[in-house]
């Protein structure tokens, strides 16, 4: 019997050495497991940043200036300014109109569905080497007072294409600060109001009255030439500077 309770703890010291006899051989192959992650993922990291790199270079040698000659030109005739925060997809132009004044606001977002503008033979139109593309941009123009909280406010719902200013719809809102605060809580509130009537179903003459009323507020086929150009412009502008941000994100230790 004590033959068989020696060997017994013989056997249970043996067991109980063996996880310890084993440990360091496992410890190696979890530090060369993770040694071997954190080469890949540095690789994967260094080769995103190099083609970062390279996109970055390509779009800033193929970007116009800072102040292209159109909107120079555009700005030197001060009828709208325009805000243009970085980072943001939206462009607010405003002026002022005697006792009133224009907004003008616009997003970048509709550079995406540009189209392949076609000739009168029904094929793609180029621009110089490169084909011509032309894309409907969403415009929405406000007028406010500037006395009288209770005067409201006038919107159009506009479709700005091809130098020309399509007008959808016509909104009157009573409170002016509703029609042009820019948060969530005033959209949805400008949701449950009545948009007005479908434009194209007004009276001719009706219709006619609306468009000679924003041209005499500087709402031209010029402004609707200069909008399409300014949303190319902001959009190359801010991919060069995504480019730039995520570059530099990546290549952070």
């Amino acid at each position: 019997m004590f033959a068989r309770t020696a060997a017994l703890r013989t056997a249970t010291a043996i067991l109980a050495r063996t996880p310890a006899a084993c440990a360091p051989a496992a410890v190696a192959a979890r530090a060369f497991s993770l040694s071997a992650f954190r080469a890949s993922v540095a690789a994967t990291d260094s080769e995103l940043v190099d083609v970062l790199a390279k996109e970055l270079q390509f779009e800033k040698e193929n970007t116009q200036p800072a102040m292209p000659s159109f909107l120079s030109e555009f700005l030197a005739r001060k009828t709208f300014t325009v805000q243009d925060r970085p980072g943001d997809n939206e462009v607010v132009m405003a002026r002022e109109f005697g006792n009133e004044k224009i907004t003008v606001t616009f997003s970048i977002d509709d550079v995406a569905n540009a189209q392949p503008i076609e000739d009168a033979d029904g094929q793609p139109a180029r621009d110089g080497d490169e084909v011509a593309y032309d894309f409907p941009v969403a415009t929405v123009i406000t007028v406010t007072k500037k006395t009288g909280a209770d005067a409201g406010a006038i919107t159009f719902q506009t479709i700005v294409e091809g130098g020309q200013l399509q007008i959808t719809n016509v909104t009157f809102t009573d409170d002016p600060v509703l029609a042009v605060a820019d948060t969530a809580e005033a959209d949805y509130k400008r949701r449950g109001q009545y948009v007005g009537p479908v434009f194209d179903e007004l009276d001719d003459n009706l219709a006619a009255a609306f468009h000679t009323y924003l041209e005499a507020r500087g709402v031209t086929a010029e402004l609707a030439e200069f909008i399409p150009e300014y949303v190319e412009f902001k959009e190359q502008n801010e991919y060069v500077r995504w480019l730039d941000r995520v570059k530099a994100f990546v290549s952070r230790a």
